[in-house]
C-alpha cells in the first residue's frame, strides 16, 4: 500500500464519519417529529372522544367514533408516517455504522502489514 492509498482511505473514513453524524442529526429530527405527531394524535383523539361522548354516544364506542373523525385519522397517518421515517433514519445510521466498522478493519489490516 501506498502513501496515496492510505491518505485515500484515511478520507474516506473521514468522509464515512462525517456523514455518519449528519445521519444522526437526521434521525434526531425524525425522532422529534414522530414525537411531535404521536403527541397530536393523542390530543386530537382524546378531544374526538370527549366530544362523542358530550354528544350522547355510548362510551365503549367513543373512541371507535373517534378514530373514524378525518382529523384523527390524519393525525394517526401523519404519526405511522413519522414513525417510519424514523426507523429508516435508525436502519441509515447503522448501516453506515457498520461500513465504518468495515473501513477501520481495512486500514487496520493494510497498516500492519507496512
Amino acid at each position: 500500500m501506498g502513501q496515496v492509498d492510505g491518505l485515500e482511505m484515511y478520507q474516506e473514513l473521514t468522509d464515512a464519519l462525517n456523514d455518519q453524524d449528519k445521519a444522526i442529526d437526521s434521525m434526531r429530527n425524525a425522532a422529534k417529529d414522530m414525537a411531535t405527531a404521536d403527541c397530536e394524535f393523542d390530543i386530537a383523539l382524546a378531544e374526538a372522544v370527549v366530544k362523542a361522548r358530550m354528544d350522547g354516544e355510548a362510551a365503549a364506542l367513543c373512541k371507535v367514533i373517534a378514530l373514524g373523525k378525518r382529523n384523527v385519522a390524519e393525525a394517526k397517518y401523519r404519526k405511522i408516517a413519522a414513525e417510519a421515517m424514523w426507523k429508516v433514519s435508525q436502519e441509515d445510521v447503522n448501516n453506515r455504522k457498520r461500513r465504518i466498522d468495515v473501513m477501520r478493519e481495512q486500514m487496520n489490516r493494510e497498516w500492519s502489514r507496512q
